[in-house]
C-alpha cells in the first residue's frame, strides 16, 4: 500500500477510471467525462505522459501504489462521504475503509489527494478536516452561520452548522410516528466521532 500521498487531477482520474475499470466518481467528488471519439485517444495519451512523469506509469502499466490506492476508493465499504462550507472555503472528502488500511480521499483544486489512513484512525482523521470549534450549548436558534455541510455514512447524513456559538450537530432520523425528525446536538470533534462511529456499527 502507497506510503505517501498521491494527488490525481480529474483528467486522470477519467482516464484511470476508464482503464483500470474502477468507478471513480464517488459522492462528493464530481468530474465530467473529458474529450470523446478521437479526443480520448490523445487525452489517453496526455494522461500516460503525466503519470510517467511522476513515477506513477512504468512500462505503460499504472504504478502498484497507485493501483491499490485507486481500487481501494473504488471499491471500498463503508464509506463515509463529506461536503460542505467554511466560510468560503468549500470542503469536500470522502474516506473509504479497506482490509486493515482505508483511504482518505480530499479535494484539490483540480483534482483529488489521496492518503492511506488506518481504519481505526479514518473518522478523526476526516473530522480533523473540518475548522476547530467547540460544541454549542443549548437549544439552537438564529445565528449567523459560518459553515456547514454533512457527512454521508451508507446513505444516512450527519449535518453541521457551524455558529458563533459553537457547532451543532442535525442528526435526521424517523420518530416513534414513522415522521421524519431532526435532533441538533452540541458537535465538538469527540461528539462528532463517536456520531460517525455509532452509524458505521
Amino acid at each position: 500500500m502507497a506510503a505517501v500521498a498521491l494527488e490525481c487531477t480529474f483528467v486522470e482520474l477519467d482516464a484511470l477510471g476508464e482503464a483500470l475499470g474502477l468507478v471513480l466518481r464517488r459522492f462528493p467528488f464530481t468530474f465530467p467525462h473529458y474529450g470523446n471519439g478521437i479526443d480520448r485517444t490523445a487525452l489517453r495519451a496526455e494522461v500516460a505522459a503525466s503519470l510517467a512523469e511522476r513515477g506513477l506509469l512504468l512500462d505503460n502499466r499504472v504504478a502498484s501504489e497507485l493501483h491499490d490506492t485507486l481500487t481501494v476508493f473504488g471499491t471500498g465499504e463503508p464509506s463515509i462521504g463529506l461536503l460542505g462550507t467554511s466560510g468560503d472555503e468549500q470542503l469536500a472528502a470522502l474516506a473509504v475503509f479497506g482490509v486493515d488500511q482505508g483511504v482518505l480521499a480530499v479535494r484539490q483544486e483540480e483534482g483529488v489527494r489521496f492518503d492511506f489512513v488506518p481504519n481505526d484512525k479514518i473518522v478523526p482523521t476526516l473530522v480533523d478536516h473540518l475548522p476547530p470549534m467547540r460544541g454549542a450549548l443549548g437549544e439552537p436558534y438564529g445565528r449567523p452561520r459560518l459553515g456547514g455541510g454533512s457527512f454521508l455514512v451508507e446513505g444516512q447524513s450527519i449535518g453541521w452548522v457551524d455558529t458563533v456559538a459553537g457547532r451543532y450537530l442535525a442528526v435526521t432520523s424517523r420518530g416513534s410516528d414513522g415522521r421524519p425528525r431532526i435532533d441538533y446536538w452540541p458537535g465538538d470533534a469527540a461528539a462528532l466521532e463517536q456520531r460517525l462511529h455509532s452509524t458505521l456499527a
